[in-house]
């Protein structure tokens, strides 16, 4: 895990090299002039002639191409879905963050805003949670997302990273719902101390 992260980190930093300090520029000249605090001279000129090469741009453009086809564009970066499910977990019972939530944080932009051509669908979605929260708590074929999107196809569920399918959640739904259940319990007792600590304060 600490692998993958370090590994990560380093995508993302170059990544906001080539926004900022490369694709900001038309010239090699320029880029190159406007070298980035903390980068050796001699690694910013090998990372601006790497990045000019035929072999680099074409690649470039091949992504850039890929992006603009997308039906339904993602606004995780390098973190994946898996990345910002890692996010959601954090102070929360495993199991607790639904599908819902993990799909409508790797489609929201960092403003807050929708990609134009989900906003209408991505609304509705939050308009359905609304007036029945219980949506998301339905199984991967009847939650808010199946009913926009339809049925995820290959096994595979949005929301969730490539590697995992249908059969892996519908086998560990069991241990999820046990999990949440204890979840809930454990708030109402926390809620029960809390008027009791304030009763005996009183």
């Amino acid at each position: 895990m600490l692998d993958y992260k370090a590994n990560m980190a380093l995508k993302n930093w170059k990544s906001r090299l080539r926004t900022n300090n490369y694709d900001a520029y038309e010239t090699n000249k320029e880029r190159k002039s406007k070298r980035p605090k903390g980068v050796k001279k001699e690694d910013w000129i090998e990372f601006v002639n790497r990045l000019s090469t035929p072999e680099e741009q074409a690649k470039h453009e091949k992504g850039k191409a890929a992006r603009s086809k997308m039906d339904i564009p993602h606004m995780t970066g390098r973190l994946g879905a898996s990345g910002k499910k890692e996010i959601l977990e954090k102070g929360r019972p495993k199991g607790s963050v639904k599908s819902y939530e993990i799909f409508m944080a790797c489609h929201t932009k960092e403003d807050g805003a929708y990609p134009e051509e989900m906003k209408e669908r991505m609304e509705r979605m939050n308009r359905a949670i609304q007036k029945d929260p219980m949506l998301m708590d339905k199984d991967l074929d009847n939650d808010t997302v199946a009913i926009e999107y339809g049925g995820d196809g290959n096994g595979h569920v949005r929301g969730y990273n490539g590697h995992l399918n249908k059969s892996n959640l519908k086998v560990s739904a069991p241990f999820r719902r046990v999990i949440e259940r204890e979840r809930v319990k454990q708030a109402m007792i926390n809620e029960v101390q809390e008027s009791l600590e304030v009763e005996a304060n009183d």
